[in-house]
This record gives C-alpha cells, structure tokens and sequence, in this order.
C-alpha cells in the first residue's frame, strides 16, 4: 500500500494474506487469534461483464459455498467480528447465520457480520 494517509499505509501492512483452503487453514488456527475474518466467495450467480473475474472463475476460483463448519471456525479464530461478502438476494447470510449490514438501493454487493 503506498497511499498518503500514515493510520491507512500502518494499518495495511499489518494484514497478512495467506493464500490456503480456509476450512484446513482455519482449523490450525489459536482460538482468539485474529481480529477479523473475511470470506470474500466467488458469487453464485456471477458478474457477467466482469472479463478479469470470469478469467479468475474459470482458472483458480474455489467456486464452493461458504460450509457452516468453516463460519464455525472462523467464529473460534475471531477476535472481534466474521465478515461474509454476498449478493442481496444470495440467502447465504441466513443460512450461515450472518446479521446483513444495510446497504445503499440498487447495491449488488452486501455484507454480513457475525460479531464476537
């Protein structure tokens, strides 16, 4: 991250990306380990002008749904809060049991938070 604000670029190099199937990973973590997890899972119903994601689906995407036995261990792992990235109409909020955060009209993106 190389913006200007000194919070945002201390903040940005304290996240760590870990490229890993998130059930095993999350599994092998300490309880109370991290402060947020985030699962960002490919839509079901994909963004069809999207060239670069369609590309990134069809190549390296895990394509399966979020298991409930994985929002479990993320409940675990989490210090503050589990963030679930989904469409408005996807019903993966409720399954997960995931409170949906309000979302601007017309938005196609919407989070959830299960918060610790």
């Amino acid at each position: 991250w190389t913006g200007d604000d000194p919070a945002l670029k201390a903040a940005m190099r304290r996240v760590r990306v870990v490229r890993a199937e998130h059930g095993d990973y999350l599994r092998r973590l300490a309880s109370r380990s991290v402060d947020i997890v985030y699962f960002d899972p490919m839509f079901r119903t994909p963004v069809e002008d999207s060239r670069a994601m369609r590309v990134l689906r069809e190549t390296a995407a895990n394509t399966d749904p979020v298991r409930p036995e994985a929002v479990r261990e993320a409940v675990r792992v989490a210090r503050r809060c589990v963030v679930l990235k989904e469409r408005p109409s996807s019903g993966e909020f409720e399954r997960l049991g995931f409170t949906r955060l309000p979302a601007a009209r017309g938005t196609t993106t919407v989070y959830g938070v299960i918060r610790i």
